[in-house]
């Protein structure tokens, strides 16, 4: 038979467990094993087979829970790795107006991705007419990004 104190040990390492797994799998095995340590302290009589038994029940049930119902509520309201798709129709100004080989320069309000100011790229810049009617205060739409560079439309 497994004493109490030792499936609240059990528990605990399930659980510290968690920090390097990503799924919260185990945390609710050790929230289980925690459970069964309650119960054995309360009633000492249960054989090993019952508490297996009782660990197996408690932690599919709170791990089916998590997954079913729990773990939908939890969004990922992050824009890491999508950064394409975060900034896609945000409008800035222009506080730098793109000439010959220099990129212009606009601010965000609020800040995109971390900066408020960003180097962008004309994207109907055919003739350069575009870049030659763009001037300091004027609004631009963010289309795409490349690198460290936003490609805009005038607004």
């Amino acid at each position: 038979m497994i004493e109490p104190w030792q499936w609240l040990a059990f528990g605990m390492l399930l659980i510290l467990a968690e920090i390097f797994l990503p799924s919260f799998t185990a945390l609710w095995f050790g929230v289980g094993a925690m459970i069964v340590a309650l119960v054995s302290w309360l009633f000492p009589h249960f054989s090993l087979e019952t508490q297996m038994v009782c660990w197996a029940v408690t932690s599919s049930i709170f791990t089916a829970l998590w997954f079913k119902y729990f773990r939908k509520t939890m969004k990922d309201r992050t824009t890491a790795g999508i950064a394409k798709e975060a900034i896609q129709g945000e409008v800035g100004q222009v506080i730098r107006v793109p000439a010959d080989s220099r990129h212009g320069l606009a601010r965000f309000t609020p800040a995109l991705l971390g900066d408020d100011e960003w180097e962008f790229i004309l994207l109907n810049k055919q003739d350069d007419s575009a870049a030659t009617n763009l001037q300091i205060g004027d609004k631009i739409m963010v289309r795409d990004i490349t690198g460290n560079t936003l490609i805009v439309d005038k607004k």
